[in-house]
C-alpha cells in the first residue's frame, strides 16, 4: 500500500532557542577568552544544559551553531553583539557576572583557557575591515522573546528593544579610526527613564551590621561576598527566586542575593540617621545594571505579607548581585551629612536631621513634618540642595535626578488642598547650577 502523500518523515533538526542573555554570554566568551570553540562548547553546554536537552540536543550545542551565531551577531551589527563587543574593556563592570559563571564553569570541567587581557582583536579587526564599508549609522529592528523569571521580564530582553544603533565610523580626512559611540534610545526618547519602570537613581544605606560586602566602591550581596559563587537569576527555577525574595523581605537571618535599595533618598537618610554605626549612603546609577526588580510589584505578584505589618514594598528595589564601582556615583557616611550640615545653618534647616531622628518609621507623619518648615523658593531650595550635592561630591551631570528627588522627598513645596507635591520649576534647576 502505498504511503500517504502528506505526510513527511524528514526529521525536524531542533533549534537552539536564543535569546539575549544567551548572545551576550556567547559573545563574552568570544570578547573575553582565547579562541577555542571546543572550550566554548564545553562551557555553553554546561551552562544551558537544561534548555539544550529541552529543545532536543542529546549531545550540547553543535559547535558551527554556536559559530555561527557569533558570526550572524558580528555581520549584521546586531545589538547583543555591539553591546558586548564595543563597550569599554572592564571584566569588573556590567559582565561580571557572566565572567565570574565561566571562570567557574572553566575551572568545574578542569579547562585551561587564558584570558584575554586588553582590547580584543575582533573588535580591532571589525573597525579596520568592515566599518569602511559601512560608515553611516544603521536602525535595528528585531523580534526577541522575552525570559522570564519570577513573572517579571529579564532587564537584559528589555533593554534590547532598540531603536537606533550608532556605529563606529572612521574619519576620512585623516584616516584615523574613532568611534563615535555606541547609542541605545528608548522607544519614548527620554535618556532620563528605562523602560522597564526603573528609577535612574537608587539610594542605599548600609552599615555594620548589613550583609555582603559594602564599600564605598563596591556593593555585593550577602549570598555573593564569594564572587566566584554567582549565578544569575535566570538560572534558577522562578519557585526558588521567590523563595529567595520571602526570605529577603522578611529579614530572615539567611545569605540574600539582593541589593536592597530604594528610589528616594529619605529612606536610606532615615534609617542611617537613626541606626549610625558606621552608617554609609551610596547612590546608584541604575544604568546597566541588568536584574533590578519592584518590591512592590513582586509583593503583589506573589502576594507576599510581613507578618502584621503594611509594609507593601513600595519605593524599594531589589538589586541581584552586585553594584560595580562604575554604578555607585557618589558614598558618604551620615557622619559626614551631619558634619556638613552642623557646618552650614541652611543646609541644616532645609535637611532636618533632628526632626527625621526622631521619627520611627519613614511615613506621612515624618513627611508632614518636614513640609512644615519655612517656606523655601524654587531658587533658594536649589541653591542649597546644589550647595549639599558639591560638598558630597556628587558628579555635577547627576545634580538635576537628585536634586528633583530631594525636591519631592523633603516636601519642598507641599501644596496641603492636593495633598501632593508640586513640580519644581525650572528656577530650581538654576538655582542647582550656582549652588555648585
Amino acid at each position: 500500500m502505498a504511503l500517504s502523500g502528506g505526510l513527511n518523515f524528514t526529521a525536524m533538526e531542533p533549534l537552539i532557542s536564543w535569546d539575549s542573555e544567551k548572545r551576550k554570554f556567547l559573545c563574552c566568551l568570544y570578547r573575553f577568552w582565547d579562541r577555542d570553540i571546543n572550550a566554548y562548547k564545553a562551557v555553553f553546554d554546561a551552562v544551558y544544559r537544561g534548555d539544550l536537552r529541552n529543545a532536543g540536543f542529546r549531545d550540547g550545542a553543535p559547535k558551527e551553531r554556536l559559530r555561527g551565531q557569533w558570526h550572524h551577531l558580528k555581520s549584521k551589527v546586531l545589538p547583543d553583539w555591539v553591546d558586548v563587543h564595543l563597550s569599554p574593556f572592564d571584566k569588573d563592570g556590567r559582565w561580571a557576572p557572566f565572567i565570574a559563571t565561566i571562570r567557574r564553569t572553566l575551572r568545574s570541567l578542569d579547562i585551561r583557557l587564558r584570558e584575554n587581557t586588553g582590547v580584543d582583536e575582533v573588535v580591532d579587526e571589525y573597525i579596520t575591515h568592515e566599518i569602511e564599508e559601512k560608515p553611516a549609522d544603521v536602525s535595528v529592528h528585531e523580534d526577541r522573546t522575552l525570559c522570564k523569571y519570577g513573572d517579571k521580564e529579564c532587564f537584559w530582553c528589555v533593554q534590547e528593544r532598540i531603536m537606533e544603533v550608532t556605529l563606529i565610523c572612521k574619519t576620512h580626512d585623516s584616516g584615523e579610526v574613532r568611534r563615535r559611540g555606541v547609542q541605545i534610545t528608548n522607544r519614548r526618547g527620554n535618556t532620563r527613564l528605562r523602560e522597564d519602570g526603573i528609577p535612574p537613581v537608587l539610594y542605599r544605606w548600609s552599615n555594620v551590621d548589613s550583609q555582603g560586602i559594602n564599600t564605598k566602591n563596591l556593593l555585593v550581596a550577602g549570598l555573593f561576598d564569594d564572587w566566584d559563587r554567582y549565578f544569575s537569576p535566570n538560572t534558577i527555577r522562578p519557585e526558588k527566586f521567590v523563595e529567595y525574595f520571602r526570605k529577603h523581605v522578611h529579614r530572615e537571618e539567611v545569605p540574600s542575593p539582593f541589593i536592597s535599595t530604594f528610589m528616594s533618598m529619605l529612606s536610606p537618610v532615615h534609617r542611617a540617621i537613626r541606626n549610625k554605626e558606621g552608617a554609609l549612603i551610596s547612590v546608584i546609577d541604575t544604568k546597566g545594571l541588568d536584574f533590578v526588580y519592584s518590591a512592590r510589584d513582586l509583593f503583589r505578584t506573589h502576594k507576599v505579607r510581613v507578618g502584621k505589618s503594611f509594609y507593601n514594598g513600595a519605593g524599594e528595589f531589589l538589586i541581584w548581585g552586585k553594584v560595580p564601582s562604575s554604578n555607585i556615583i557618589c558614598s558618604f557616611k551620615v557622619s559626614t551629612l551631619e558634619q556638613i550640615a552642623d557646618e552650614h545653618k541652611d543646609i541644616a534647616q532645609l535637611l532636618q536631621l533632628d526632626t527625621i531622628a526622631t521619627y520611627k518609621c519613614n511615613r506621612h507623619a515624618l513627611k508632614a513634618a518636614l513640609s512644615q518648615r519655612g517656606h523655601y523658593s524654587d531658587h533658594t531650595s536649589g541653591n542649597i540642595i546644589g550647595k549639599l550635592l558639591s560638598l558630597l561630591q556628587v558628579r555635577y551631570e547627576y545634580s538635576d535626578e537628585i536634586g528633583r528627588g530631594m525636591f519631592y522627598s523633603w516636601r519642598l513645596r507641599y501644596l496641603w488642598r492636593l495633598r501632593k507635591s508640586d513640580n519644581p520649576g525650572e528656577a530650581f534647576y538654576e538655582g542647582i547650577r550656582t549652588g555648585y
